[in-house]
């Protein structure tokens, strides 16, 4: 998911200066011959957002994105490290990945620490599902080794 330009009707860290503190993943991938093990860290600084996840009104959302298989997948939890392994079978050369804090329940009176000035005291309703935080994005390449089937007689 491209969120270069994401214009949102609510506060969200890690876009623009919209809120005070940080938001990032630090990944590692680790390539196998049969799976693909994607080990994520998730780095966040602000005190009503991880009051949010701790509660788990917010969770941290990885969203997976593979052109070449066509597979899409999205995966939420409320750790702020998270394993996941995927059979290499379904992934082929690019893969993309996006890291959000999204609402895991409905928000009312939404008005996070650190908001922008700009926005006063103006609190937000949030819907489940909407987009909290960005904290990034990530590519890595899964290349295949053709294996040599040998004569069938």
């Amino acid at each position: 998911m491209r969120i270069n330009e994401l214009s949102l009707p609510h506060p969200v860290i890690g876009l623009r200066d919209d809120i005070a503190g940080k938001f990032e993943a630090k990944t590692e991938i680790g390539l196998s011959k049969h799976e693909v093990e994607i080990n994520t860290e998730f780095i966040l600084f602000n005190e009503t957002l991880n009051k949010l996840v701790d509660e788990g009104k917010a969770v941290f959302c990885i969203d997976m994105n593979c052109p070449a298989t066509m597979m899409r997948i999205a995966y939420s939890t409320i750790d702020y490290k998270f394993r996941v392994r995927i059979p290499q079978t379904e992934l082929r050369q690019k893969v993309q990945l996006s890291f959000f804090l999204v609402a895991n329940q409905d928000l009312d009176n939404y008005g996070p620490s650190g908001m922008n000035k700009e926005y006063g005291d103006y609190l937000f309703s949030v819907k489940k599902s909407d987009v909290l935080g960005c904290g990034g994005q990530a590519t890595f390449f899964v290349e295949k080794t053709w294996e040599d089937l040998g004569a069938i007689s």
